[in-house]
This record gives C-alpha cells, structure tokens and sequence, in this order.
C-alpha cells in the first residue's frame, strides 16, 4: 500500500491525472490547496510578484490537507502535489525553506510530470517559460532526498493517463 503523489511544474496535467487516476481506483486524492485557496481569494492578489503572505497561507493549508488526508500514515490515498512543491516554489520565489514542507509521509511513489505537453496559459501560471529550468529541480530534489519517482513524459493527456495507469499497475499500487 503506497500513496501517488502527482507533481512537477504548472501546466503538466497534475490535477486532471490525479483525478482520473482516484477515479479509476476509488481512492481518494488531495487536491492542491493553492488553487483552492486563490479561488476564494477578492480580490485576487498579483501573480508577479505573489505576495509571500499568501504564500505562507497557502504552504499551512497544503500541509493541513495532506495531514488530513493522511499522508502521514500508511494509505492509498492520492495527492495532487506535496510539501515537495513548497519547498521548490519557496526556494525559488522567496529563497525560504521549511523542513516541515520536506517531511516524509507514509510510503508514497511520485509521479512526475514532464514539460513535454503544450503550455496552456491560466491566470495563476507564471513560469511557463522556466519549466524546464524547475522540473530539473523536481528531478534534483527528488533524487537528493531518495524518493522513488518516474517521470510521465507522454505528450497528451490521454497517453499520460495511460502511462500513469501501466506504472501504478506495474507497481502492484
């Protein structure tokens, strides 16, 4: 038994995977607090530069959702992002780290979204222009701290989805 946890930069299919991966297996998935959070926001804060007290707000609820959902214990529970994210936009945006944000949860697998789709431009995406830049710190972050990954390269959704469903499947997951 091991949580999925889905991540990687802006615009990688994250969270329309993590959905139809916990629709495909009936598990439940965790959502990314940011996204949550900037919706409820009026009115909307800058993206450039984000303020760091929204970052702040953002990096305690994500962490509350994933505690929530137990990503502290033993699951199969699937998360749409971790504290792993934090700890990249942190460093990058605001040159702050937590150690809380990097705390192991229960077993877990990630699944990383390559940059390889076409970008699609949102009003809370503001790096499509340096993905490849961070997922080489997804990649370095990972590979640093030990946790078991591999990347989702397939360019469309659907073939993604199915990547994703043939590596959860090969994991016995």
């Amino acid at each position: 038994m091991m949580h999925l946890i889905f991540t990687g930069v802006e615009s990688t299919f994250k969270s329309s995977l993590a959905k139809a991966i916990g629709d495909a297996l009936s598990r439940e998935v965790c959502g990314e607090y940011a996204r949550e959070y900037l919706d409820e926001l009026d009115p909307k804060p800058s993206m450039h530069p984000f303020p760091k007290e929204h970052f702040e707000a953002i990096a305690q609820g994500q962490l509350l959702a994933q505690k929530n959902y137990g990503y502290y214990e033993e699951g199969q529970q699937i998360f749409d992002t971790d504290g792993l994210t934090l700890a990249i936009w942190g460093s990058d945006k605001f040159g702050v780290e937590d150690t809380q944000w990097l705390a192991p949860g229960g077993a877990s697998f990630y699944l990383l979204c390559a940059p390889t789709n076409t970008y699609t431009e949102d009003k809370y995406r503001i790096d499509g222009r340096r993905r490849e830049e961070l997922h080489q710190k997804f990649m370095d972050l990972l590979e640093e701290l030990g946790r078991p990954y591999l990347i989702l390269r397939e360019p469309i959704f659907e073939d993604r989805l199915y990547e994703a469903l043939r590596i959860i499947k090969e994991l016995g997951a």
